[in-house]
């Protein structure tokens, strides 16, 4: 039994050449108001930058409210991943991460989460404390959390 196999035509392409995209008139003359008889002036004086110990001072650091995850990795480089709120309905790209100091008393393999808030010029943090070893059977209650520290936030 033979099959009938169809062949299918090459495609192929059309080039057409367009008119101008305009389409309108093609200008011919100067246009109807141009003014006859003037001369260039001289350019305007160039106006020179203040100098530098009279510009604008710095604004002080960034006061808004924010939390960044810092994590310290096993080569003792810390890193700051900020945190960002997304709408319910929308899909965010937070902003990657961000090379900062150690906060102290973070070991590596860690994470401590610092905050700033709303109006401070410093963030706060508290170092995770591992849960000490429980005999089994035991029921052994956690330790108290450490009181927060204060850094410099990863801006």
């Amino acid at each position: 039994m033979t099959m009938n196999r169809k062949k299918l035509a090459p495609p192929f392409v059309i080039t057409l050449a367009l008119l101008p995209a305009c389409g309108g008139p093609e200008a011919t003359g100067p246009a109807v108001n141009a003014p006859t008889g003037v001369t260039p002036g001289n350019p305007p004086e160039p106006v020179t930058a203040p100098p530098a110990d009279e510009a604008k001072p710095k604004p002080a650091g960034d006061t808004t409210a924010a939390t960044w995850r810092v994590t310290r990795t096993a080569d003792g480089k810390c890193e700051a991943f900020r945190e960002v709120k997304c709408p319910a309905d929308a899909t965010c790209n937070p902003p990657p991460p961000r090379a900062t100091t150690c906060p102290d008393g973070l070991e590596p393999k860690h994470a401590v989460t610092m905050v700033r808030a709303e109006g401070a010029s410093e963030c706060t943090y508290q170092v995770p404390r591992d849960m000490p070893p429980c005999p089994p059977g035991a029921m052994c209650n956690p330790p108290p959390p450490e009181p927060p520290r204060k850094a410099p936030c990863p801006d």
